[in-house]
């Protein structure tokens, strides 16, 4: 009898440190959100969700996941930064051509502009995607460059939309921007 007992008792026991666990874990989530509501002001509203974080105020609401950042402002404008090794859709991102090459670490694309950073990139796949993109219309004031370290080209495909590409050949990697003025700067 005692032996049953005994294992129930271990039973139970282990029963309540998983939920103990489960608990502290709330429980700080908890203590967590409360501390960075105070500093952000009466107005933020923080949401924490195991690995997921999001945080909402009168000017938007910015959200942390396994997809990367997010924003959305109160007028409808939205931000994301992602790593998703994706290249990015919609807004900005749809004016330019896709890179197809390499291996895409970071993304941020608006509706006034985009920047997508790419690694693993060779020389002959750079010159080939400026191509592409001369034959998507970014021609006019056209800028080009190359050094040892690192190698550009940049035009406009109008008079607002302002396209740029760096390479650099040590790191093999590529940055891409996209900026469009919306008049507002």
């Amino acid at each position: 009898m005692s032996r049953k007992i005994k294992l129930f008792v271990i039973v139970m026991v282990t029963f309540l440190l998983l939920a103990g666990c489960s608990l502290d874990k709330k429980i700080g989530e908890s203590i967590t959100e409360g501390i960075l509501e105070k500093a952000g002001g009466e107005d933020a509203d923080i949401n924490i969700d195991g690995e997921d974080f999001s945080i909402t105020t009168e000017d938007g609401e910015m959200t942390f996941d396994e997809d990367g950042y997010s924003f959305e402002g109160e007028d409808g404008e939205e931000m994301t930064i992602s790593g998703d090794n994706e290249w990015p859709e919609g807004t900005a991102a749809d004016l330019i051509p896709k890179f197809d090459k390499g291996k895409i670490t970071a993304t941020m694309n608006l509706d006034t502009g985009c920047t997508i950073v790419i690694e693993e990139v060779e020389k002959d796949d750079y010159t080939e995607y400026i191509e592409k993109v001369k034959d998507a219309g970014f021609t006019t004031d056209q800028y080009e460059s190359t050094s040892e370290d690192m190698s550009s080209y940049a035009a406009y495909l109008d008079e607002k939309t302002n396209f740029s590409i760096y390479y650099f050949p040590p790191d093999k990697n590529v940055t891409i921007t996209l900026t469009i003025d919306d008049g507002e700067n």
